[in-house]
């Protein structure tokens, strides 16, 4: 089974590319807060950053109300990529979403009304 559930924010805002075939890819990376005590029993915070990946409608959807520091929920599977640049071989594991849970909304903000809070 490949399945990954994470939770935490964007760390930039979305990339949006279409690909040839006219599907709409999206690229954002995830900032997930890890918190453990060490082996001397002190507490530990450390921010793990993981590659997000989105295609079609969900892509769409992504790229138009999603930006950095938006809090979601990705559920989705690994996937490992391999490239090559500049001569030199590159890994990365991704995680591709089939689902995201938004838990924070971008707001709009208008200066010309007054805001009720």
């Amino acid at each position: 089974m490949n399945s990954v559930t994470v939770i935490g924010n964007l760390g930039r805002d979305p990339e949006s590319i279409a690909l040839p075939s006219g599907t709409q890819v999206v690229n954002f990376s995830l900032a997930v807060n890890d918190v453990y005590k060490n082996a001397e029993g002190e507490k530990v915070e450390k921010t793990n950053w993981i590659q997000v990946k989105a295609f079609g409608r969900l892509a769409e959807t992504v790229a138009a109300h999603l930006q950095k520091g938006s809090r979601v929920g990705i559920h989705g599977r690994l996937n490992y990529e391999e490239w090559e640049t500049d001569g030199q071989k590159r890994t990365a594991l991704k995680v591709i979403a089939d689902r995201i849970d938004f838990l924070s909304w971008r707001t709009v903000q208008d200066d010309s009304a007054e805001q009720p809070f």
